[in-house]
């Protein structure tokens, strides 16, 4: 909480240059506001910008980890683009993505969360039933043994006395540390979340939320970017335009959508094209995570069906055993 508590602070510190504010006023500012336990980095960050007139420099001060400004105020700085500027244009690329991943958070609690109460109560089930009932069963079929090994196994899977407990207990214990780890994850981290890269079927977000920033970043920077064909493309694979050093132009935009942008600034029409871009690839992004995350809980809820008919038959299998012991 700390770390994003700092981030929150940092942002602020963007809103009010977006507003036009000096960067020595905003300073002076943030350092009466932040509590008192930041106080002090903010104060040296202000101290070290009137030293070296460096942003980044003040930035790093402040010992936020990852912090994605600092990070685009280094990348523009490769470009050779203005501190101001770079975070002036900061603000309305990162309020859009922060929007989808809203969305993406949502979605995710949505598709995990009917899976997580299931997972609950089937462990509970399985807890009541292997330290209440399996005792009870074994006194009953193994006195007048009746009872197979598939049966024996069976309960030795349900006291954890079998290394396949494991196959019984540990999907609705992830499940619902994944409900858990989604809750806790703020917003903000979503956006560079190792949650979206890490499961396999949520990874094309993390492209989609590139795509966005590389167009909102590309339309305020149209203009800086060089004239000739290879150096400009050379420009668009930086990291800055899509905020990842992985996800850049070439990696993030099909051959087709790279020949589109390129001819419009060819045409000197990219200006008048951007707004149908940016709605585009937020529709897309959109799209994206609702196709994900719906694949998501379909795949949660058949595990848990599995879990659920595990429960079911451990506890009618002992029934069925003493049945046929008739």
């Amino acid at each position: 909480m700390k770390n994003d508590n700092s981030q929150f602070y940092l942002r602020q510190f963007v809103h009010l240059m977006a507003k036009g504010e000096e960067p020595r006023t905003a300073f002076n500012i943030m350092v009466n506001e932040v509590p008192a336990e930041q106080r002090d980095r903010w104060q040296q960050a202000h101290t070290i910008y009137e030293a070296t007139q460096s942003l980044e420099r003040a930035f790093e001060k402040l010992n936020i980890k990852g912090s994605p400004i600092t990070e685009q105020l280094r990348r523009g700085k490769e470009l050779g683009l203005n501190e101001l500027e770079v975070l002036q244009h900061y603000t309305a690329a990162n309020s859009s993505e922060m929007q989808i991943a809203q969305i993406v958070k949502s979605r995710i609690l949505r598709s995990t969360g009917y899976a997580a109460l299931l997972s609950v109560i089937a462990l509970l089930v399985l807890g009541v039933f292997s330290l209440y009932l399996v005792p009870a069963y074994n006194n009953i079929i193994m006195d007048g043994q009746m009872y197979s090994s598939s049966f024996q196994h069976r309960m030795d899977v349900l006291q954890f006395k079998s290394w396949w407990s494991l196959l019984l207990y540990l999907p609705p214990v992830l499940i619902i540390a994944l409900f858990v780890l989604a809750n806790l994850t703020t917003v903000e981290s979503y956006t560079q979340s190792k949650l979206l890269t890490k499961l396999p079927i949520m990874r094309g977000i993390m492209m989609h939320l590139s795509r966005v920033r590389f167009i909102y970043n590309l339309s305020a920077f149209s203009q800086r970017l060089p004239d000739n064909q290879n150096e400009r493309l050379k420009a668009l694979n930086s990291p800055f335009f899509s905020q990842s050093e992985q996800l850049t132009f070439d990696h993030i935009f099909y051959a087709q959508e790279k020949e589109q942008l390129l001819a419009l600034f060819k045409l000197q029409t990219f200006a008048e094209e951007s707004p149908t871009l940016i709605n585009s690839l937020e529709t897309q992004a959109i799209e994206s995570t609702h196709r994900k995350t719906a694949m998501l809980a379909i795949t949660l809820h058949l595990l848990v069906i599995a879990i659920v008919f595990q429960v079911v038959l451990s506890i009618y299998l002992p029934i069925f055993q003493m049945g046929s012991g008739f």
